[in-house]
């Protein structure tokens, strides 16, 4: 669910379900250095993009899915923001709040369960087991047992959208579980919010950005006696940086293994011991026309240099016909130049071949930055 700017600041008093999987570090696209920077305010200002507006689009046409085909007969209503009865940084913002039926809404009734909307792409199906069970992504699991907790219902129904087909997984209440989020959010909270403390580097791109804010630039000259944790980071990261180099070095050796069998094809498949099919691809994308930038800063450069010449050459016996003559010269090369601009910098950049993996294989090998 995309929260309005109203919502967002709601949000900034306690921790929703999205908070907790950021917290307990199982949430892939957030951290706890992200979560404490949007509590101390200091989190970059909310900015939607044209995938989570699409999301947001795709969420009444769920909610029509889930009231006619997933659970047909109910009625989901949207409730807003929810606090936890005794506990006021405890916050909920479901996607819907799910009754029996019109006439039980109607009547008073209380509500069966909640449900969340999640859109994804093809490429995390892999991540959910069967429909009705709770194989879900863990940091999902996590922020439907938070919701429970912030109203009470003890049935949670996450309606993801994966390649745009809708399914529907149902998630139990579990106290234990529910404990153990508690407390790793109190803790959070006291150690690091009410204290103003940031929490541990944790290798997100949030804490590597709020490095930069504190120290843009070094202000003293002086190397500092490192510490007994400072040494041992050190030497685990020279050993993992070695690792990784090796690492690095068997994998390109069997991509090119890889590369070999597949020769002048588009690829190669296989099925592993459960039935699940995989491809390696190795393709060419289509060749582009691109701007010889280069080509095009050499010319005008040379045309400059010939014009400034001209310039000097003529400067001591410019009179003003001379001078508008030189000018007009100057305003002719510039013409030029663009003209070169439009037509001629134009050149065909061959579309070099990908490597491409199965999803869910990660992303590879980090490359130093240095």
């Amino acid at each position: 669910m995309e929260l309005s700017p109203a919502q967002h600041e709601l949000r900034k008093l306690g921790y929703g379900g999205s908070d907790v999987g950021a917290i307990v570090c199982v949430n892939p696209w957030k951290s706890p250095s992200d979560v404490w920077l949007d509590k101390m305010g200091m989190a970059p200002a909310f900015e939607s993009t044209q995938r989570s507006r699409n999301g947001h689009r795709f969420e009444p046409v769920a909610r029509q899915w889930y009231m006619e085909e997933g659970r047909p007969g109910t009625v989901v209503r949207q409730p807003g923001t929810i606090f936890h009865p005794t506990i006021p940084w405890w916050l909920a913002s479901p996607d819907g709040i799910v009754y029996a039926s019109e006439d039980a809404l109607m009547g008073g009734a209380e509500p069966e369960r909640g449900m969340e909307i999640k859109t994804h792409t093809v490429h995390l199906r892999h991540l959910y087991g069967e429909p009705g069970t709770d194989e879900v992504p863990i940091w999902e699991l996590h922020q439907c047992v938070w919701c429970m907790g912030a109203t009470g219902l003890s049935e949670w129904d996450l309606v993801p959208l994966l390649d745009g087909e809708f399914t529907m997984y149902t998630v139990q209440r579990d106290l234990e579980l529910e404990q153990l989020l508690y407390e790793e959010v109190l803790t959070f909270h006291e150690r690091y919010v009410l204290t103003k403390t940031p929490p541990p580097a944790d290798g997100s791109d949030g804490y590597a950005a709020e490095l930069l804010r504190k120290h843009p630039r070094h202000t003293s000259e002086v190397i500092v006696p490192a510490g007994d944790d400072v040494v041992a980071a050190a030497l685990e990261l020279r050993d993992m940086r070695r690792g990784l180099e090796q690492a690095c070095g068997r994998a390109a050796e069997l991509e090119q293994i890889i590369k070999t069998a597949i020769g002048d094809d588009s690829g190669v498949s296989w099925h592993d011991a459960d039935g699940t099919a995989n491809k390696i691809t190795w393709r060419a994308i289509a060749d582009s026309l691109g701007m010889d930038w280069k080509g095009l800063a050499e010319e005008a450069l040379a045309g400059l240099e010939m014009l400034a010449t001209h310039v000097l050459i003529n400067l001591p016996k410019l009179n003003g016909t001379a001078e508008e003559r030189v000018l007009q010269d100057l305003i002719s090369g510039l013409a030029i130049a663009g003209m070169r601009t439009r037509h001629d910098g134009k050149v065909i950049k061959k579309g070099s071949r990908r490597f491409v993996c199965p999803k869910g294989w990660g992303k590879g090998f980090p490359k130093d930055k240095d």
